[in-house]
């Protein structure tokens, strides 16, 4: 058993390699789940599209970590440092395992109920994030730079490596009914593997590291009593009598009112790099840039771009001449950083999506850069205890940057009636795969009678008409149209024996109702929802989603044929003529623009 004792840095300590790759994946393990969580924003629009989720989740999230860091950094010197990031990774681990029962439990449905629970889960990842991050810069303060500047990198490849998950999910599962949700369990369970994989290394390899026995035990001589059990689980054992001399050194150092003193120019530095991050993302860029060409992908891309950059931009600090280590320097770049916020507004309001990818990416490269260069530049100077104290101080005024700008993101909502910049989306009607059918239906309601009528038609992956159908259905409204009319296409398909089915409405409502499997109050909705619902697990495979009308025109125009029958109508191989017409359009051309101002 070793005994720990002080000393000069050995010319060569083993492990060096090692504990970086293992802070790297600390680093990750410490964001993995929350980057999940904001990576399947698009997921819980979908469930919760009423709530702003991003927003939201991100507000709750704050103040929980923000207060946990509030009260750990105040008694920072009495907490066992490992006692405190053990269960910070076990808090992580538990909590994105839990979000993944309550799907399953739930079965993906949105509501109140489950939202709710969400929050409380989000809540438990502020409280970890809280004992970890501050807890893990805290101990690598007093070990070497590259050590925080791993770490740090790892944070940022969480983003990195979930947005490049999701773009991969996405690609993968668009086409399937319950595509998002197959993409956010998938993420939840690589986090919670990710989280397990964190607490093995920390407990049982890390502090075995020769390099990191080596400044933990420096630290315990310079009168640090937070790293005990750390050299304990290492094997190594303080000295008996060591506990006086602890209490004559750590009343020799700097009280942390000292420590935030002098360095409260790095404080504000890390504080107002995150203020002005987070009123930006991630809410900012899934609520307020507008619909481009990239539809439903435009954000994920906007974040996949700020977190690659994010991550890129952590390593540039290891290139010497790269490195801002003036504080009057880092003042000044972090200030011009503000410049960025008319830079979004102009460009949400009259740019163009290359324009918006250009300046997100900007933003990630100087959030990263600069906050590795104000965290390794800190510490240096202090002894153990007092590194270990400021490093604590630092991370709590970077969280309480987050929280100022999270609740500083609500603002852009306060300015979502500007008449945003939306270039004109191409819509055309898309063929299936070979061996897909696809059917395109649609209701149409006539009149203050508002009746009613449906209509559909069935094409190949050649674009070739199989067959289509129109009726009158009565009195009703545009929703129960548009029911019924799927409800029609549905008998048709297994009278005809489709077994593999694209099915496509303009109905942006219905297509929500169907793949969310959301509950409806009305007992006519109900009673084709129920009948629908036992069509559709009856396919071999079957997806349901939405068009702008201007791709739905045969369907439509079908509907509107309906409107002149009698009774119901089937058409087999050879449509009516108008019908005819929209179909080579749609085979022919590449589409109509629609402007979504």
């Amino acid at each position: 058993m070793t005994i720990a004792n002080g000393g000069e840095l050995p010319a060569r300590l083993e492990g060096k390699f090692s504990a970086m790759v293992v802070c790297w994946v600390l680093g990750l393990g410490s964001l993995v789940s929350w980057n999940s969580m904001l990576t399947i924003g698009d997921y819980y629009y979908n469930l919760f599209p009423d709530y702003h989720p991003s927003r939201v989740l991100t507000l709750v999230y704050q103040p929980f970590a923000l207060g946990t860091m509030a009260i750990l950094a105040y008694n920072e010197s009495k907490i066992d440092t490992r006692r405190r990031n053990l269960i910070g990774y076990l808090l992580f681990f538990a909590s994105t395992f839990l979000l993944v029962v309550l799907d399953l439990v739930t079965s993906g449905r949105g509501g109140i109920g489950p939202y709710i629970g969400i929050c409380v889960l989000v809540g438990a990842f502020g409280v970890a994030d809280a004992h970890v991050q501050g807890g893990m810069v805290g101990d690598l303060a007093f070990m070497l730079p590259e050590f925080i500047q791993s770490f740090l990198a790892g944070l940022a490849a969480s983003g990195a490596l979930t947005s490049g998950l999701r773009l991969i999910t996405k690609a993968a599962f668009e086409k399937a009914s319950d595509g998002l949700r197959k993409g956010a369990m998938l993420f939840l369970g690589i986090s919670t593997f990710i989280e397990l994989v964190c607490v093995v290394l920390y407990a049982y390899f890390f502090p075995k590291l020769p390099i990191v026995k080596y400044f933990r035990s420096k630290a315990a001589s310079e009168g640090s009593k937070t790293v005990k059990a750390d050299l304990a689980a290492a094997g190594i054992q303080t000295r008996e009598d060591q506990g006086d001399e602890d209490n004559v050194k750590q009343n020799d150092r700097l009280s942390n009112k000292q420590l935030l003193l002098e360095n409260i120019d790095y404080a504000l530095d890390l504080y107002l790099i995150y203020v002005l991050t987070l009123s930006i993302f991630p809410g900012f860029l899934f609520e307020n840039t507008g619909e481009h060409k990239l539809g439903s992908w435009y954000p994920l891309v906007l974040i996949a771009a700020y977190n690659v950059w994010d991550l890129i931009s952590r390593y540039l600090p290891l290139v010497k001449f790269l490195k801002i280590e003036s504080r009057k320097g880092l003042m000044i770049a972090i200030l011009s950083r503000f410049l960025l916020i008319p830079a979004f507004y102009f460009t949400a309001k009259y740019g163009d999506q290359g324009w918006m990818i250009l300046l997100v990416s900007f933003l990630g490269i100087t959030n990263g850069h600069l906050t590795v260069c104000v965290l390794t530049a800190a510490p240096k100077g202090y002894k153990g205890p007092e590194q270990n104290a400021l490093g604590n101080l630092l991370v709590l005024f970077l969280l309480a940057g987050i929280f100022s700008g999270v609740a500083l993101d609500w603002l852009w909502l306060i300015g979502k009636k500007w008449n945003l910049h939306k270039e004109p989306i191409p819509v055309s009607w898309e063929r299936p795969e070979i061996g897909w059918t696809k059917l395109n239906f649609d209701g149409s309601c006539k009149g203050r009678a508002c009746k009613g009528s449906i209509g559909g038609v069935f094409r190949n992956h050649k674009a070739e008409f199989l067959l289509g159908y129109a009726e009158p259905i009565g009195r009703t409204n545009s929703v129960i149209a548009e029911l019924a009319a799927l409800r029609r296409g549905l008998d048709l398909v297994l009278e005809n024996g489709y077994t593999n089915v694209w099915l496509e409405s303009d109905a942006k409502t219905l297509v929500d109702i169907i793949v969310q499997k959301r509950q409806v109050k009305n007992a006519e909705l109900g009673r084709h929802l129920h009948h629908i619902n036992l069509i559709i697990p009856e396919i071999n495979n079957c997806i349901v989603t939405h068009i702008y009308r201007e791709g739905n025109r045969a369907a439509d125009k079908l509907a509107q044929i309906g409107h002149q029958l009698q009774k119901p109508q089937i058409w087999w191989h050879i449509p009516p003529n108008e019908v005819l017409r929209i179909m080579h359009e749609d085979a022919e051309v590449e589409g109509f623009l629609v402007s979504l101002l």
